[in-house]
C-alpha cells in the first residue's frame, strides 16, 4: 500500500469522548464538540456523549461572548441533549442538574426551579443542586429561598467553590446575621 492511501485507524467512540472531555476541561469547547459529534455518531444512545455535548453546547454559549449572537441557539441545542438523556433515565441527576442551569440561562425560571426541586427530593446531597436552586430562586427574586439553598448547599458541601461568596453577598445586602 502506499504511503498516501494509507488507512486512517478508525478511534473508538470511548477514546472520542476521554479526549473531549480533556478538551472541555481546557476550554477548547469548539474541538470538544467535533469530536463528541463523532463519538455520537458512533454510538447515537451513548448517555455519556450526550451529557458532554450539551456541556459543551452550554459552556460555548455561555464562555464564549463573541458568540452572543447564536447564543440562544446553542443554549437550546445544549437542552436538547440533557432533555434526550432524561427521556431514557427520568432520574438522571447530572442530565436534571446541567437541564435546570441551561434553562434558567434561557429565562426558563419555573422550569428550573422545578426540576431542581425534584432533584433535591430524589437526590439531596448531590453537589452543587443547593446553589443552583440558589441561583433560580434569586432570578425569581426569592432571596429566603436562596439564602436557605445556600446554606444547604454548605452543609453538603462545604468545599462548594461558589456557594460562600454568594451567601455573604446575599447575608450582606439583607443585613443578616447568620452564618451558614
Amino acid at each position: 500500500m502506499f504511503w498516501w492511501r494509507k488507512k486512517s485507524r478508525k478511534v473508538p467512540a470511548e477514546e472520542l469522548r476521554q479526549e473531549a472531555a480533556r478538551l472541555l476541561r481546557r476550554g477548547r469547547y469548539e474541538e470538544a464538540l467535533a469530536l463528541l459529534e463523532r463519538a455520537l455518531r458512533k454510538e447515537p444512545a451513548n448517555f455519556e456523549a450526550h451529557i458532554n455535548l450539551g456541556t459543551a453546547y452550554y459552556l460555548l454559549a455561555t464562555q464564549r461572548p463573541e458568540l452572543a449572537r447564536g447564543r440562544e441557539g446553542l443554549m437550546e441545542e445544549a437542552v436538547r441533549h440533557f432533555e434526550y438523556v432524561l427521556g431514557l433515565d427520568p432520574s438522571h441527576a447530572t442530565a436534571m442538574l446541567n437541564l435546570a442551569a441551561a434553562y434558567n440561562a434561557l429565562g426558563r425560571v419555573d422550569e428550573a426551579v422545578e426540576l431542581l426541586e425534584k432533584l433535591t427530593t430524589q437526590r439531596p446531597s448531590h453537589p452543587d443542586v443547593h446553589y443552583n436552586l440558589a441561583l433560580a430562586y434569586l432570578q425569581r427574586g426569592e432571596k429566603q429561598r436562596a439564602l436557605e439553598a445556600l446554606r444547604r448547599e454548605l452543609e453538603i458541601n462545604p468545599r462548594s467553590p461558589h456557594a460562600p461568596d454568594l451567601l455573604r453577598q446575599l447575608e450582606g445586602e439583607t443585613g443578616s446575621e447568620e452564618g451558614p
